[in-house]
């Protein structure tokens, strides 16, 4: 017969049975540990589960801070890339020709401006004396042919200053487009009509002396243009060459 225990003492086991397993260090009374590394838990018993991700902690526990990745300063932005376009080729520069040419073409470009003025001018003093000499009656035969020699100038000033007109336009736009890289073109054919302009009057004028001067500046700006160097330097720009 088995004696009881003495008064608020906690009852061993009974002799002949196994002693059940005692808690855990570290874990509370009736609270399943986690089986150990490598140990597949018992057939229907539960295992230890591992808290959710985002579970909020216990009350007083402070929560757990992820600690930076390696090489990752914390509070610092990633760094930026570049603009795009950064790095690309740079553009050709504009020939010294294309710039000559264009400069020239401004200059004479003005000079046809106040050449067609002038011959505006004087073709309005012609007609007034084309007409005053056909208003009067003389029975004269030279005098008869100097009217008409002035009904002459008349038309041709005026046809010298539409021209010249033309080519100032020609020049300074051409200039313009030539510069900026867009067109050759146009100042190359402003050229061509300022040399026939420059005939015209040279055939009028018997050939002076001045006249030639006048060949000088178109033909600079058609060797400029024509050059290959500058004809690269419009194909590059995706303008307009011959």
């Amino acid at each position: 017969m088995t004696t009881p225990p003495p008064y608020g003492s906690v009852p061993g086991p009974p002799q002949g049975y196994p002693s059940g397993p005692t808690p855990q260090q570290g874990y509370p009374a009736g609270a399943t540990p986690p089986p150990a590394y490598g140990q597949q838990p018992a057939y229907g018993q539960p295992e230890y589960a591992q808290p959710a991700y985002g579970q909020q902690p216990a009350y007083g526990q402070q929560p757990a801070y992820a600690q930076p990745a390696y090489g990752q300063q914390p509070g610092y932005p990633a760094p930026g890339y570049p603009p795009a376009g950064f790095g690309g080729p740079a553009q050709a520069a504009r020939p010294g020709m294309v710039t000559a040419a264009a400069v020239l073409a401004f200059i004479f470009g003005a000079f046809a401006i106040i050449g067609s003025l002038i011959t505006v001018a004087a073709s309005s003093v012609v007609s007034y004396a084309s007409s005053v000499c056909n208003s009067v009656n003389v029975n004269d035969p030279q005098y008869t042919a100097d009217c008409q020699n002035i009904n002459g100038y008349s038309g041709f000033a005026k046809v010298l200053a539409i021209g010249l007109a033309v080519v100032a336009i020609l020049l300074i736009w051409g200039g313009v487009l030539a510069l900026s890289g867009k067109n050759s073109q146009l100042l190359v054919i402003g050229c061509a009509v300022y040399i026939v302009v420059e005939i015209i009057f040279a055939i009028a004028a018997s050939f002076g002396g001045t006249v030639v001067v006048g060949f000088v500046a178109p033909v600079l700006i058609l060797i400029f243009l024509l050059n290959p160097g500058s004809r690269a330097w419009f194909r590059a720009k995706g303008g307009k060459t011959f």
